[in-house]
């Protein structure tokens, strides 16, 4: 066993500015991080409309004329080709 001296200090952990530096660069990274993630993050994506008003504006953007009157509304497209037999 070694003799410690009478007048030595007492041992303390380093603590000096290169671990408050440390410390400091440690809780930016973890608050950017943080900061990323949530930033990065979006709700999911708007529930398409539903309803008569809907169905007719995609019917009209597909090439389609839509009609109401009938039940709920459809749609009606023209058939490609249309010759005669």
């Amino acid at each position: 066993m070694l003799a410690v001296p009478p007048n030595a200090a007492p041992r303390r952990p380093r603590r000096g500015k290169a671990h408050a530096l440390l410390s400091a660069r440690t809780a930016t990274l973890a608050l950017l991080t943080a900061l990323l993630a949530a930033g990065c993050s979006v709700p999911g994506a708007p529930e398409a409309p539903t309803g008569q008003a809907a169905r007719a504006a995609e019917c009209e953007r597909k090439g389609g004329w839509w009609h109401t009157g009938v039940a709920d509304g459809f749609c009606e497209y023209q058939m490609q080709g249309g010759g005669s037999m």
